[in-house]
């Protein structure tokens, strides 16, 4: 075995003369034997070597005789030996990995520091046939590209594997022969990881029924992609200077590309993906299909991507952006937060609590059969005798682990998220209700078999998360641009965190297309969009951008219906000075509502500074089942006092913008810190058939009251402001 893993180290060229390995010494056989095999090749090849040691402290006394065992075997033959300790546990719980994952990163990190302080140039790891078998495996049932089926290289960087040309059997036959001991890892023997039971059952049967060699031959098959992959990433190169342009916090690719073979094209844009995300881990071939299916498509349309990457369809050219570093600390909940859930004593009889800001409602039931069940997704029902432990909310830790099958069969949480594509930033934040580290349901998304009510089932519990008794209040909405000093996305997470139910939306330049998915994935609802309002008058009258004016306000009613936005308002005029009434500004606005109807978008025409021409448009088109009011409070009180504008179009009437001001100055300000009368207007509201969100529209910018506030304090007094207007609503 030694002149076969000499040529195959010269053949990779992994040391050359005078260089320092350092080897990581487990004290298993696979490191044990490559020890002993790089001793003997010291001299031949001119190289000196050193070994380290990583005590996990997860075995206990086990752990100990693997570290002692090691120290042992490096002084017998007098190479020197270098000792860490990590707390591999406490690593796991604060980073939110398995023992496995943050094992791994220790090791890794450990083998890093100690070959730059003992000065080696190479680090030697014990990998072999069997291993880049299992991990060929294993990321094939995940998912993975070509690269991934290549993982196990015999040179990475300053990392060799040199027993990457032998198999499990040929090692331990070499150290039986040999008459060397070493240690057995008892949790090798265990099915608890996925690795192990492709190690302990897959591989076995195929070695077994298909193929003796079949490690061999998936090894050797890891080689040939190897060689694969490596050209594609030459020819990835080409085409990123022929195709790419990069700007700041984004890449432009043209069109061209797209002629280019599939697979190349794939190869590209995860070339662009890694260089906005800085990493590879989480881009999954769905993502890069995603961004190539952009090319087909029309101008405006965008995917979101991990990482806070939103690839856009531009004219003749595709623009991957990240759009700003996800706050992922500020959304991560405390560690080690949870809250107990409590099981009523008498039937039907209702709890009350929250968690997380989401109120949580528990009813204990009489037994009914599983079939009369009714679940939402918000709302699940469990059998009371199987609590164990006792029911929390709270968010992952580790060791979690959903039973998926009826027989009892698991899976870890982590493995759980991954496969339902659920975004790495939002799986700290993501509701859990758990028995200790047995997850009954991942709210929002599935359940696991735990607790599942069946014929015997005495009593039930049925927990409703996030709704009950506040589905029955007004929602509460705010407008998304309230200021342009913080980014679009700071902005949303204030508008979330102070517990508004949706936003409105600008139609601006910058965000038009891609903000969307922005707001959805903070879980908020987008009530409406408002299209860009200055110019309108155009709209009336023939002039020069009286095209562009129309073509913009289009553009607004497809992108909002492509978005599924069921309402986008639109001003019928801009200014005091009021446009003639004409034929031509008629079709325009019959434009524009049929664009609507087409794309299944209600236009509502807002009350600004001259409403008579409300009087038109409803009177021209009000038989139209998609033509709808907005209702402004502010513009009333400052343009129109007498008008009563809510009361004659209110039949009509599909949203409103709430604003405060002091009724000569459109302010925009924080309802109760002007002078309008909100009880008047809150009167009229109920006596309405129907009422939309409260929806405020408020600028910092308008008004000197605001000059010197911060950003959330402003927020934070438009919610209180919100719940103000919403007691005073009930109170009528």
């Amino acid at each position: 075995m030694r002149e076969k893993v000499r040529a195959f180290m010269e053949q990779y060229h992994m040391v050359t003369a005078g260089e320092r390995v350092l080897l990581g010494l487990s004290g298993g056989a696979d490191s044990v034997c490559l020890f002993h095999l790089l001793r003997e090749l010291q001299e031949p090849l001119g190289f000196s070597l050193l070994a380290v040691h990583v005590n996990h402290n997860l075995r206990g006394a086990e752990a100990g005789r693997d570290a002692a065992f090691a120290e042992n075997l490096c002084r017998e033959y007098d190479v020197p030996f270098y000792l860490y300790s990590c707390p591999v546990e406490k690593i796991a719980k604060e980073k939110h990995l398995s023992t496995e994952e943050a094992g791994r990163a220790a090791r890794q990190e450990v083998f890093a520091a100690c070959a730059k302080e003992q000065r080696a140039v190479k680090i030697a790891l014990a990998h072999h046939q069997d291993d880049v078998a299992e991990t060929m495996l294993h990321h094939l049932a995940r998912g993975t590209s070509l690269a991934g089926l290549a993982s196990l290289r015999p040179v990475r960087g300053n990392v060799i594997r040199p027993l990457l040309c032998v198999g499990r059997k040929e090692i331990r036959q070499e150290l039986e022969s040999r008459k060397c001991s070493w240690c057995e890892d008892s949790t090798n023997a265990e099915d608890a990881y996925t690795r192990n039971g492709i190690r302990h059952h897959v591989l076995p049967y195929l070695t077994e029924e298909v193929n003796p060699r079949a490690a061999a031959h998936m090894a050797q098959t890891s080689l040939d992609l190897l060689e694969t992959e490596e050209y594609l990433e030459q020819q990835t190169d080409q085409l990123m200077e022929r195709y790419a342009s990069a700007e700041k916090n984004a890449v432009v690719l043209r069109d061209a590309v797209s002629s280019e073979a599939p697979l190349l094209q794939r190869y590209v844009i995860r070339r662009v993906l890694e260089q906005l995300a800085g990493k590879r881990k989480d881009l999954t071939r769905e993502h890069l299909e995603s961004v190539r299916e952009l090319f087909e498509k029309q101008v405006g349309k965008s995917v979101c991507l991990p990482y806070g990457i939103t690839a856009v369809r531009g004219y003749e050219t595709l623009r991957l952006e990240k759009q700003g570093v996800h706050l992922k600390e500020e959304r991560k909940r405390k560690s080690g937060e949870e809250v107990p859930i409590p099981v009523p004593a008498g039937w039907e009889e209702e709890k009350s609590l929250a968690f997380a800001e989401n109120p949580v409602t528990i009813v204990k039931k009489t037994s009914i059969f599983p079939e009369r069940i009714e679940e939402k997704k918000y709302t699940k029902c469990f059998d009371c005798d199987k609590i164990k432990d006792g029911l929390v909310l709270r968010t992952r830790r580790s060791g979690d682990y959903l039973r998926v099958t009826a027989k009892g069969g698991k899976k870890k949480l982590k493995d759980y998220m991954i496969d339902a594509k659920i975004p790495k930033e939002e799986r700290d934040s993501i509701l859990l209700l758990a028995d200790g580290p047995e997850i009954w349901w991942v709210v929002g998304y599935r359940r696991g078999e735990s607790g599942r009510v069946g014929e015997d089932t005495k009593a039930v519990l049925q927990i409703q998360i996030g709704v009950g008794k506040e589905e029955n209040r007004l929602k509460r909405c705010m407008f998304a641009d309230f200021t342009f000093k913080i980014p679009f996305e700071e902005r949303i997470r204030l508008i979330k965190e102070n517990g508004f139910d949706g936003v409105m939306l600008g139609f601006s330049d910058g965000l038009k297309y891609t903000q969307y998915d922005i707001v959805r994935n903070f879980g908020l609802e987008i009530e409406n969009v408002h299209s860009q309002f200055d110019r309108m008058n155009a709209l009336w009258t023939i002039c020069p951008e009286s095209e562009y004016i129309l073509q913009r306000t289009l553009e607004c009613v497809r992108v909002c219906g492509e978005n599924g936005i069921k309402t986008m308002i639109c001003h019928p005029t801009d200014g005091l000075v009021p446009p003639e009434v004409s034929r031509f500004g008629i079709e325009n606005f019959a434009k524009i509502i049929q664009c609507g109807e087409e794309n299944g978008v209600d236009i509502a025409f807002e009350n600004i500074q001259l409403p008579q021409f409300l009087d038109v448009l409803f009177d021209r088109f009000g038989n139209h089942d998609n033509v709808k009011f907005c209702y402004d409070t502010g513009h009333e009180n400052c343009f129109s006092k007498n008008t009563d504008c809510l009361t004659k179009f209110g039949s009509k009437l599909a949203c409103l913008h709430i604003h405060d001001n002091d009724g000569n100055t459109d302010g925009h300000m924080i309802p109760f810190d002007g002078n309008l009368n909100f009880e008047n207007f809150l009167r009229k509201l109920k006596n309405l058939d129907h009422q939309p969100p409260l929806s405020l529209e408020l600028y910092m910018s308008k008004s000197t009251m605001y000059r010197n506030a911060a950003p959330d304090s402003f927020v934070r007094r438009a919610a209180e402001a919100a719940k103000q207007l919403e007691k005073l609503y009930n109170s009528i």
